[in-house]
């Protein structure tokens, strides 16, 4: 009888610790079919490029994640992720009413996504390799594109109709940008070249040489006299020419790597930069002089892009670390930067932070343990005791 009792007891125990078990199974592959675990208010990639709305109140960024997203400037609050590129996320601009978004991706293509909800309205093909760099024109008629295939190619927006391709470049295109009167587009390569093309017929206008390695960024001055561009890492200089005639009005070491941007204060008093490698810092300086005014850090990483803020009050940075900042011009204060976090949450309703799979191997450790202690409980209670030693003589 002891021994059907003990059995008894040990059958639930284990059928407890079994159904146990098995509800942890099901959990664990309703979690796996119904739970989206995802980095949420961060990018899961580096940030290739950031933008500015015309109006402030919202920052574009580009990343390796694929992922388009849109930010709110004043909070770094996420408003929405725009997804449909396969493959890294290279660059972003924003159309001049801010009605539009345009992305250039490592898959060849260009989106127009419309701000309002998100969708992808326009998808331009033309390209034979990776779109490094997308900028639409003042008036927002036309949007450039630059290309690992060397090339430019300028688009009518309303339609997505191609209107012309530039070429001249003998290597990658990095970056493209409007005069602020839309006349001329600026281009630097990895042929080490700065271009000047006349937007009305595609005609190169003049080039400018004079870094020692690949050109990672070029941006017109507001007032549309200088053209600013910056070097890579065996150049490091930030140059300025003069527009009329094609001098260089002045150069600087602008980063202890690659200049990997630049951009200029809406005034345009003030040249933003960002550091490459080992940099990992934004820069800013006075464009008369070139001197520096400050410099920002907190980075742990390349800083791929720089924006100013319409009103010139912030600097947005986009980071190979995976992170976007804004920082406050005046004294290089931190005012919001994203942080990754893993998040769980059931389909795209409310999210549940998950801190660690600390729960997880808790409760396969304690039900492991439950079997054990039972096991070995049984195997005491039937265990036959051994005869007193006087017994055996």
């Amino acid at each position: 009888m002891k021994v059907i009792s003990v059995l008894k007891t040990l059958l639930r125990l284990t059928a407890f610790a079994v159904a146990f078990l098995l509800l942890f199974v099901v959990l664990a592959v309703a979690g796996f079919l119904l739970i989206e675990l995802r980095v949420v208010a961060s990018h899961d990639g580096r940030v290739n490029a950031v933008a500015f709305s015309k109006d402030g109140r919202m920052v574009a960024s580009a990343s390796a994640d694929e992922h388009l997203r849109l930010w709110q400037a004043t909070t770094g609050r996420s408003l929405r992720s725009l997804e449909g590129h396969k493959g890294w996320v290279m660059s972003a601009a924003w159309s001049p009413d801010g009605t539009w978004v345009a992305s250039g991706g490592e898959d060849k293509t260009v989106r127009l996504w419309r701000v309002t909800d998100g969708r992808c309205l326009r998808e331009l093909r033309g390209h034979a390799n990776a779109v490094a760099t997308v900028a639409f024109s003042p008036d927002g008629s036309i949007l450039a594109t630059g290309s690992f295939d060397n090339s430019i190619k300028l688009w009518r927006t309303s339609d997505g109709m191609l209107l012309r391709t530039l070429v001249g470049h003998e290597d990658f295109v990095n970056c493209v940008a409007f005069s602020p009167d839309g006349e001329m587009l600026a281009s630097g390569s990895d042929d080490q070249a700065v271009r000047l093309w006349r937007v009305s017929d595609g005609n190169e206008l003049r080039t400018f040489s004079g870094h020692q390695d690949y050109v990672a960024a070029v941006a017109f001055s507001p007032q549309g006299e200088w053209l600013a561009s910056g070097g890579g890492s065996e150049d490091k200089m930030v140059r300025l020419w003069r527009i009329v005639d094609g001098v260089l009005e002045r150069s600087w070491e602008a980063s202890s790597n690659a200049v990997t941007s630049v951009a200029f204060s809406p005034d345009g008093a003030t040249l933003a930069s960002g550091g490459g490698r080992d940099d990992n810092s934004i820069r800013l300086w006075q464009v008369n002089q070139g001197t520096l005014l400050r410099r920002i850090e907190g980075h742990s990483d390349s800083v791929l892009s720089v924006a100013f803020s319409p009103d010139g009050t912030k600097v947005a940075s986009g980071s190979m670390d995976r992170t976007l900042g804004v920082w406050r011009v005046a004294d290089g204060a931190l005012l919001w930067r994203t942080q990754a976090r893993w998040e769980i949450g059931w389909g795209k309703g409310s999210l549940i932070a998950l801190g660690s799979a600390v729960p997880a191997f808790l409760i396969v450790w304690g039900v492991w343990r439950l079997l054990r202690t039972l096991f070995r409980w049984a195997k005491s209670r039937l265990r036959t005791p051994k005869a007193p030693c006087a017994a055996l003589r």
